[in-house]
């Protein structure tokens, strides 16, 4: 699968190679009395998304450049000003098909005519038909076939760590980021017994 991944609207250059999701439950737990134990579900906790990027300090022919290179200080003062100043910003994460995978089940499906989907990619959006596997061979996996679904989420920076180590990434910086999800809110005027009472 291959990733794009914007921060604030700025598309990271070297694609992460992997992403971590994770949401803790709510949810009450309670003995009863007469033997066992019973879950009361609550609204889920706010999601949370760790990966690492790469910084690179030459443009490498991998790397992403849209509006031209663009310095490891570039990002690393974007990032740092989000952190220091608690603001949320949009992570959004594009997904396509691996072009070799796609290529390499489309020419197993090519012959069939049923429309039954094949999975290959391990969730229930990334499912391929024989009719994209032929749209695939035809058009290539550039075309809508090869496209997953997407994720954008309002986020703030909960963790970041930079590395910088000779020995393992050259003169390149890797940054370690742990995003959690944003919630929009406002305060509640209520009275209570005379006096202004706040609750969000």
């Amino acid at each position: 699968m291959k990733y794009y991944f914007y921060l604030d609207n700025v598309l990271m250059p070297v694609t992460p190679s992997g992403l971590c999701l994770r949401q803790d439950g709510k949810s009450n737990r309670y003995d009863l009395a007469a033997g066992g134990e019973i879950s009361l579900p609550q609204t889920p906790g706010l999601r949370e998304y760790s990966f690492s990027l790469m910084l690179p300090t030459v443009p490498y022919p991998f790397a992403m450049y849209p509006g031209g290179f663009r310095s490891p200080e570039f990002y690393l003062r974007r990032l740092q000003s989000l952190r220091e100043n608690a603001a949320p910003f949009d992570l959004v994460i594009i997904r396509r098909l691996n072009a070799d995978t796609v290529l390499r089940f489309a020419s197993r499906l090519i012959g069939y005519d049923s429309e039954e989907a094949y999975q290959i990619t391990g969730s229930e959006q990334g499912v391929i038909t024989a009719a994209h596997a032929r749209t695939i061979l035809r058009e290539g996996v550039s075309g809508k076939a090869a496209v997953l679904f997407d994720t954008t989420d309002r986020v703030t920076i909960e963790e970041m760590t930079v590395k910088e180590d000779a020995e393992d990434y050259g003169d390149d910086f890797h940054v370690d980021l742990t995003l959690r999800q944003y919630r929009e809110f406002k305060p509640i005027r209520l009275k209570s017994g005379g006096n202004n009472v706040y609750r969000t």
